[in-house]
């Protein structure tokens, strides 16, 4: 007391054993209210995400929106009862005949202040840590006894963090020291070995105690006097906190604003000439010296999705679950190429009540190559009831190439299922599953005489036509596909029954998908585009949305769309090498040409056999100057077969003779 009557701070020794006098006497009390706060703070997260919880199972259509609201309600309930807790605790170390539930009744009404003096000391100290490292340090010793000053002295948000600067001016330099000796002590504790933990339990509240000493020495030798803070004051510190959010802004405009000071044409300087892809499925023309105008094609492969396999067998196999989620469940086993699909897909195709999951799972048992399937299809064409059902089952057997249907599709020949469509405004009568067999059967007798080509494509989404998406094949390469009038008729039909399928149920993704795929087929890229936008909505982790969005911006010409999408299909899936092959076109029509190598180098590390791909690369490295690399994969995909990279060597053994 008597260095506080002659002007002076206590000194560090005597502060702490004054400290450890008061702490000996309150140390269980305020474990106590730490340890209670951190209990009752947990405590504040279960009743929002409880309620959260238990609203999922009753709107599983809100989900998202739920979690969020969750997520919010549990911040501020937790941030609110860790100020709460905060409040208690600063009560108990002023008071020191305040007890646990006592300091928690009295610091109820003082919540909220001690939330907004927390906020508004944390937006002025950072803002002046940004600004400059040192207005920062300042600002925190100024600033550090704001929570004592509300506490004690009543003073709340401005008011509270002046008065605590008033109680240190002329003494800034000692209290920095005194609070500096405190935080030293504090990590030493803390940097020991396992027992440190415990022991930093015990010494935060004695470092509270410290604090507070401090500033009660500071109060005692300032003496009362009239505080009365300007508005021209306040204005200051908020002044200089903000300026410090600022100036990261007005630098960074100013250093673009240098930029623009370089010349115009560098900035927007392009390279000219046709791009070597200009849609995804078009030919490659005018690729550069002694390339001439052979063309290129790579064409997008199968569709693989990053579904959750066994979520999916799941759904299928859960007859409580409507329809529609069943039908969907079906639809995306067939997309994942994984085999452990079949068993659950076969049993679905013969007995499950709704006949659209029956058709989605005679379609995806075709993309799988279920051969074991086949007797089970030709059960579904003889004996289903339903003509759609019937249809697609004779089509698997079609494409899946086994002989031992023949003689089911033949009788099939007679089948008198009727779908009616219309035709110039007219009724027409169809017997579909007698036309299916028939294609089915045109396919099986050309098989054994064609070269097989991979289904590589835009993949359609069930229900609706399977159909590959139309490409360039490369020359002397043929395959069996209805014709253009047929494909036109079925695209229609698709069109018209998804529009219906989603007035019945707007949020059917699938719907929109298999309409968004009949659209790309007809060139109305911007309805596909808008169709595959409404699925993402319903269905936001589908990799095959995302990968045929993307075909569809490339086809548009929206190339870099076409990329982003690419990265989220490779996120989903990162095993879908078609999303590679795909992302590295649209690179090379951005002529990213860097990045197309990149992506057509990961498309290979999963099929080292297609000829496509390696053409592609090469094509990249040609318009990169990499003529070596370049070289070297034109020879590779002639190997493999690609007549457009046996036609190039050729075209260049030609100029080298002459």
């Amino acid at each position: 007391m008597d260095e506080i009557s002659s002007g002076k701070l206590a000194g560090i020794g005597e502060l702490l054993g004054r400290t450890w006098t008061i702490y000996r006497k309150r140390m269980w009390t305020l474990i106590g209210l730490g340890l209670v706060t951190v209990l009752l703070t947990i405590l504040s997260l279960v009743p929002p995400f409880g309620l959260g919880f238990l609203l999922w199972q009753y709107m599983p259509d809100y989900k998202n929106v739920i979690m969020l609201v969750s997520i919010l309600l549990a911040t501020g309930s937790a941030v609110w009862v860790a100020n709460w807790g905060m409040s208690a605790f600063l009560l108990a170390v002023v008071d020191e005949r305040c007890g646990i539930k006592e300091a928690f009744k009295k610091a109820k009404p003082k919540t909220l202040a001690h939330m907004w003096l927390g906020l508004l000391t944390g937006l002025i100290l950072t803002g002046a840590h940004i600004l400059l490292i040192i207005p920062g340090i300042i600002f925190a010793i100024w600033f550090f006894f704001a929570p004592f000053v509300f506490i004690e002295d009543d003073a709340r948000g401005m008011n509270a963090l002046l008065k605590s600067k008033a109680y240190v001016q002329g003494r800034w330099f000692g209290v920095f020291w005194r609070l500096a000796a405190i935080w030293l002590l504090s990590v030493l504790v803390a940097a020991i070995p396992i027992a440190g933990q415990v022991l930093a339990l015990f010494f935060v509240p004695f470092s509270f105690v410290y604090t507070f000493l401090v500033y009660e020495d500071l109060k005692a030798l300032r003496g009362s006097f009239l505080f009365k803070p300007s508005k021209k004051e306040k204005a200051g510190i908020i002044a200089t906190g903000a300026f410090g959010y600022v100036m990261p802004v007005v630098l960074v405009f100013a250093f673009m604003g240098s930029m623009c000071l370089m010349p115009f044409s560098v900035l927007t300087a392009k390279v000219t000439g046709e791009s070597p892809f200009p849609t995804a499925m078009q030919e490659l023309k005018n690729q550069g010296p002694g390339m001439g105008t052979t063309g290129l094609t790579v064409t997008h492969g199968a569709i693989r999705t990053n579904a959750n396999v066994n979520k999916q067998i799941q759904l299928l196999e859960d007859k409580g679950k409507e329809w529609t989620k069943r039908s969907q469940a079906a639809f995306k086993l067939g997309q994942t190429k994984d085999k452990k699909a079949i068993e659950p897909l076969i049993e679905a195709l013969s007995n499950d009540e709704h006949w659209t999951v029956r058709q989605n799972a005679a379609r995806s048992l075709t993309n799988l190559g279920a051969r074991q399937a086949v007797p089970h299809l030709i059960r579904a064409l003889e004996s289903d009831k339903n003509v759609f059902v019937r249809s697609s089952a004779a089509k698997a057997l079609g494409k899946l190439g086994d002989k031992s249907s023949v003689a089911a599709l033949t009788k099939a020949l007679k089948d008198e299922g009727i779908v009616t469509t219309f035709k110039d405004g007219k009724g027409v009568e169809v017997k579909e599953v007698a036309n299916a067999a028939q294609q089915a059967l045109k396919l099986l007798g050309a098989q054994a005489g064609e070269e097989s080509i991979g289904t590589k494509g835009l993949a359609s989404a069930a229900p609706g036509p399977k159909e590959e998406k139309k490409k360039a094949l490369e020359p002397g390469v043929s395959t069996a596909k209805n014709s253009p009038e047929e494909k036109t008729k079925e695209y229609r039909k698709t069109i018209k029954a998804c529009t219906k399928a989603i007035e019945i149920e707007p949020k059917d993704s699938l719907a929109y998908h298999n309409r968004a795929v009949a659209h790309l087929e007809f060139g109305n890229y911007q309805e596909a585009i808008d169709d595959f936008t409404k699925a993402l909505e319903f269905d936001p982790n589908d990799a095959t949305l995302y990968y045929n969005r993307a075909i569809a911006y490339g086809l548009f010409d929206k190339h870099k769309q076409a990329i982003e999408d690419g990265i989220k299909a490779v996120e989903l899936d990162p095993n879908n090498a078609n999303a590679y092959i795909n992302r590295g076109i649209d690179h090379i029509a951005m002529d990213n040409c860097d990045r197309a190598v990149d992506d057509f180098t990961k498309a290979i590390k999963f099929n080292s056999k297609d000829a496509s791909v390696y053409y592609a690369r090469g094509v990249a490295y040609h318009r990169l100057g990499s003529q070596k690399q370049a070289l070297k994969d034109f020879n590779k995909a002639a190997q493999l077969g690609s007549k457009m990279a046996q036609q190039y060597l050729k075209s260049q053994e030609g100029t080298h003779k002459s």
